[in-house]
């Protein structure tokens, strides 16, 4: 049976996390910076552990006002010392609920930036190498940070099942129009996805391989949407398992 994982961001003070993570396989948890708190993150730990589904950090810009969507320039030092300190602090907390770390997720900005960068996606994978080297990187398919990671950790290629791709390794901006809340459009651009390892752009259709779909949580009827999708990734023959 072919398999997919399915995964949200939380801890982002939408406070639906415990609807949402009996269906999900992973998650992955604001580090703070973008959204949340201490005892947000901490509650969303136990749900998580609670649910056995596996655990992210999702470090972001320093950009609370803008929800980390914001591109932020800094230098490769300053990168690397920003994931790093987030990466350590969720390890942490995970470790202290009796959890395990097992991926990160760039969020926001901070993940576009780096599917366009390499130099970026390097950096970002030296600040989690020196947290822990066994922490696997999710980022988007076929991008720079899946380049980057060829033969220095292990990466999760994810795609997304609400949004609109401009390019193959590009999504179409929100405020543009980018995200899907229809789930007829969901359904077929899942069946494209899945079924046939295509994604639908305007110039028409490109392949693209996943491993990872990506749910968000904060759109209206989350809940609803994410328990279908799920229904129907399952009935299209898929066992869904963390990546």
């Amino acid at each position: 049976m072919k398999a997919i994982d399915l995964n949200c961001d939380v801890g982002e003070g939408m406070d639906n996390e415990s609807r949402l993570m009996p269906f999900l396989s992973s998650c992955n948890i604001s580090c703070g910076l973008h959204a949340g708190d201490e005892q947000t993150i901490r509650k969303v730990i136990k749900l998580a552990i609670k649910h056995k589904v596996a655990i992210g950090a999702h470090p972001s810009f320093d950009d609370r006002a803008h929800f980390g969507r914001k591109d932020v320039h800094l230098s490769d030092n300053e990168l690397l010392h920003l994931v790093q300190m987030q990466v350590v602090d969720m390890q942490q907390k995970v470790q202290a609920a009796g959890g395990e770390l097992i991926h990160v997720k760039p969020h926001g900005a901070l993940y576009n930036m780096a599917a366009d960068s390499l130099n970026m996606s390097h950096t970002i994978i030296d600040a989690i190498l020196r947290v822990n080297p066994e922490l696997k990187l999710m980022g988007l398919a076929a991008s720079a940070m899946e380049t980057a990671s060829q033969g220095r950790i292990a990466f999760i290629a994810e795609g997304f099942a609400d949004r609109k791709y401009t390019t193959a390794t590009s999504l179409q901006p929100r405020d543009k129009g980018g995200l899907i809340t229809d789930f007829d459009q969901i359904e077929t651009h899942l069946r494209h996805l899945l079924l046939d390892g295509m994604i639908k752009l305007n110039s028409g259709m490109e392949p693209l391989h996943i491993q990872s779909l990506c749910l968000h949580g904060d759109t209206p009827g989350a809940e609803f949407i994410i328990s279908r999708i799920r229904d129907l990734v399952v009935s299209l023959g898929y066992e869904i398992i963390a990546a």
